[in-house]
């Protein structure tokens, strides 16, 4: 599976924090499989993190986020998940996650222009 990639900008808030949501979601799930003291020194509970922290420039996060995911086509990310011990099956299901949250962020942005005021 090939990994998507999009680059946000300022005014996409929307789309961001649906993605960033989804990204420190998925980092949780992979951290929770993690058993050994150095769990907290990986590139998941890092984004989780970030993703928590309201002084972060979002766009920017989502961003780096994007960039790490996806550098090598996913070497980096692959590399690791081995280094955890990760199963090859937690990566692709990652990988799948990404793809749906960048499709997910695209959909968003195709309503830009549209009112989504919920109407009670």
């Amino acid at each position: 599976m090939k990994l998507k990639k999009i680059e946000f900008h300022q005014g996409q808030a929307v789309a961001v924090n649906t993605y960033i949501s989804i990204i420190a979601n998925a980092c949780e799930v992979v951290t929770s499989h993690l058993s050994e003291p150095w769990e907290h020194d990986n590139i998941f509970y890092d984004f989780e993190t970030l993703a928590q922290d309201k002084t972060m420039d979002k766009v920017d996060l989502a961003n780096e986020m994007i960039k790490e995911i996806t550098m090598d086509n996913g070497a980096y990310l692959r590399g690791d998940f081995k280094d955890l011990g990760l199963s090859t099956d937690k990566y692709i299901w990652f990988e799948s996650v990404h793809n749906l949250a960048i499709k997910t962020a695209l959909r968003i942005m195709s309503f830009n222009n549209v009112d989504l005021t919920i109407i009670k």
